[in-house]
């Protein structure tokens, strides 16, 4: 998947020391770091283990253009990069622990690596972009809560684990590789799309939504088979993608798709579309 074009001259934060502990690393967005001078950005706190301590004495800070910043290095450790921003553009060059973009209403994530579980929970807006493979719970609903992500996109060059797109209300999720176990499970709206092989139990206790599979999958029997046709949306949404840098193989933005209605133990306004060959 190709990445978008950074700003001239971020904002860059170097991860010079990595923590022992994980660390609640919300603050270090582009509404946080915006307008704020190098020695204010390196007394922005962040939350290492339990007790709050200054950025600074993890990151070497370069100051840039506000709104645009680049964070660099292994942030495994570092939880909820990206969490509710509202704006601008924040670049990880490198890996992201769990929770980044969480929350996110608008504006630009990208990373170059891994992202760790509930990447996009329950955002509302904005585009997540990942060039590599994330974990479980991308774009759901945390426990407790009865929907998932009400809007926005996340496109994950990779695979991802289980839950994918668990709760969904709204927006899209697209998979360029692998999905895991339950995909869109208890899905009220929105598309989720897996390019490569699906895990089991894909569409469990949804209600209303689409997941797109272009690999053949066994389906639970809760779905019930409709027809074969070709979706006069697909060849919008292979465009729409290729425009975000998330190229579908050229064969397989035109075919035939077998629809698949469900989980007719809810309330059964759920699809599920396999893509079947070109007709």
């Amino acid at each position: 998947m190709a990445m978008p074009v950074l700003a001239r001259q971020p904002t860059v934060l170097l991860l010079k020391r990595e923590p022992r502990v994980p660390v609640e690393a919300e603050t270090l967005n582009p509404a946080g770091l915006a307008s704020k001078t190098r020695h204010e950005m390196e007394r922005t706190p962040i939350v290492v283990g339990n007790a709050p301590e200054p950025a600074g004495d993890y990151f070497e800070v370069h100051p840039g253009e506000p709104g645009h910043v680049v964070l660099e290095g292994d942030l495994t450790r570092f939880k909820g990069i990206g969490a509710g921003m509202e704006g601008g553009t924040l670049w990880v060059r490198g890996r992201v622990g769990a929770n980044a973009g969480s929350g996110m209403r608008s504006g630009l994530l990208a990373v170059e690596g891994d992202a760790g579980d509930w990447l996009g929970a329950q955002m509302t807006g904005g585009r997540i972009l990942v060039a590599g493979n994330a974990g479980n719970y991308v774009g759901a609903g945390y426990r407790g809560y009865r929907s998932g992500m009400k809007g926005g996109t996340i496109l994950v060059a990779g695979s991802v684990r289980h839950w994918a797109g668990a709760r969904m209300r709204r927006g899209l999720i697209a998979v360029g590789r692998d999905g895991g176990d339950l995909l869109g499970h208890g899905m009220l709206a929105g598309t989720l799309l897996v390019c490569g092989k699906a895990g089991l139990r894909a569409g469990g206790m949804m209600r209303r939504g689409s997941i797109i599979l272009l690999q053949d999958t066994d389906l639970l029997p809760s779905f019930r088979y409709d027809c074969q046709f070709e979706p006069p949306f697909w060849p919008l949404l292979c465009r729409s993608l290729e425009a975000e840098g998330f190229n579908l193989p050229k064969s397989l933005q035109a075919g035939i798709f077998s629809r698949y209605s469900g989980d007719i133990n809810e309330l059964g306004k759920g699809e599920i579309l396999v893509w079947s060959g070109h007709g």
